[in-house]
């Protein structure tokens, strides 16, 4: 049995081909992909696509905001989302879809491009201690910021994490096996 744990369905290179992308998934044996939302506009096409396919499941999420803008700088006129948004407003609208969701994600820190440390810690605790308090994993990014993750994690006794994006030492992942 194949699940993919993590994938952007939504993507804009996926337009105009994702009934082909899913069909070529289902042959090749494919029978879950978890689809991840990063923002609000990628959070709502997450859940369309997964009514609209049995496979797709969807993951909401927030990405490190500061990262996202960074790293979405040069094709910011293909995407269709705001570079500002509320994210409170943003997990009350996950926390309101939970009957709808496997998991959160994609959500965490990233420390790449950007020292804006504590805006990214305060999103990421509020997402841990939802998926805590509804019961779904968490998917984890944790670029440059492994260390905080699982600290973070582990205060918040987040128990169900996939560590995504993860370039930590065989200590820490000792820490979150442990965890």
């Amino acid at each position: 049995r194949i699940i993919d744990v993590h994938a952007h369905l939504d993507h804009f290179d996926f337009n105009d081909d994702i009934d082909q992308v899913i069909e070529r998934a289902e042959k090749a044996g494919v029978k879950v992909i978890v689809a991840n939302g990063l923002n609000p506009e990628a959070n709502r096409k997450v859940l369309e696509l997964s009514k609209r396919f049995k496979i797709v499941k969807a993951a909401l999420g927030i990405y490190p905001p500061a990262a996202l803008r960074n790293e979405t700088r040069d094709i910011k006129e293909k995407l269709n989302f705001k570079d500002d948004f509320d994210a409170d407003e943003e997990i009350r609208f996950i926390a309101s879809h939970k009957t709808k969701i496997v998991a959160l994600g994609e959500c965490g820190l990233d420390y790449h491009m950007t020292q804006e440390k504590e805006e990214k810690s305060d999103i990421f605790r509020k997402l841990i201690r939802l998926s805590v308090q509804i019961d779904k994993p968490i998917i984890v990014h944790s670029r440059k910021a492994e260390a905080d993750a699982v600290a973070m994690l582990k205060e918040e006794k987040a128990k169900k994490v996939v560590m995504h994006c993860f370039n930590g030492s065989l200590k820490l992942v000792q820490r979150i096996i442990n965890n």
